[in-house]
């Protein structure tokens, strides 16, 4: 029997990847802006954001920035200094 390839199921109905994308659309950040805070490609956040709007069955990022089914004590309403370390996809700290 072989093993399943590529990434396993994730028992949520966003990746924490598309839920830390998902916070900062809803923020108005644009996508070039978000690859950038997350240090990934422009297409990966574009992936991304495409994904999130087909899960969620949204049209388009309006939507999503009206979407009120996270919680509201989101760590983007507070200090970006703070919360920076936490978008970053290894979650290491700022660069100086």
């Amino acid at each position: 029997m072989t093993e399943p390839r590529g990434r396993p199921p994730h028992p949520d109905v966003l990746t924490p990847a598309e839920w830390h994308v998902l916070n900062l659309v809803r923020h108005g950040l644009s996508n070039r802006r978000i690859a950038e805070l997350r240090e990934t490609s422009l297409d990966a956040t574009k992936f991304h954001v495409a994904s999130i709007l087909s899960k969620l069955d949204a049209d388009d990022r309006a939507a999503l920035r009206g979407w009120t089914g996270m919680h509201t004590d989101s760590p983007l309403e507070h200090d970006p200094k703070k919360w920076l370390p936490i978008l970053r996809k290894d979650h290491a700290p700022p660069r100086k």
